[in-house]
């Protein structure tokens, strides 16, 4: 029979694939289980405006994964309007229907 003995990694999980890992027997060296090792997900370092964001469009922001150094870009929610008086604070749009 076999004897389980040692986890083994077989592949590296990186930022985006996941990896694999083998439980092998201790008396004959074969494989019993295997299993997936998770991604392990970029790591931001800091983020940088590329496009701000307006009171009604999104912006976009970058950061370099300090892991693999892919560029990350994710969007910057819109602002929306302050108003006051029936105008907007950020942008001096006059705010309609009043």
């Amino acid at each position: 029979g076999h004897t389980a003995s040692r986890w083994s990694t077989l592949e590296e999980a990186t930022c985006e694939s996941p990896g694999k890992k083998a439980l092998y027997c201790s008396n004959c060296g074969e494989i019993m289980e295997e299993q997936s090792i998770p991604a392990l997900g970029h790591t931001a370092s800091r983020w940088s405006t590329l496009e701000e964001a307006t009171c009604e469009e999104p912006g976009r922001e970058v950061s370099c994964c300090t892991v693999c150094q892919q560029d990350m870009i994710r969007e910057i929610p819109a602002k929306g309007h302050d108003w006051v008086n029936g105008y907007c604070t950020r942008c001096q749009r006059q705010q309609s229907g009043n």
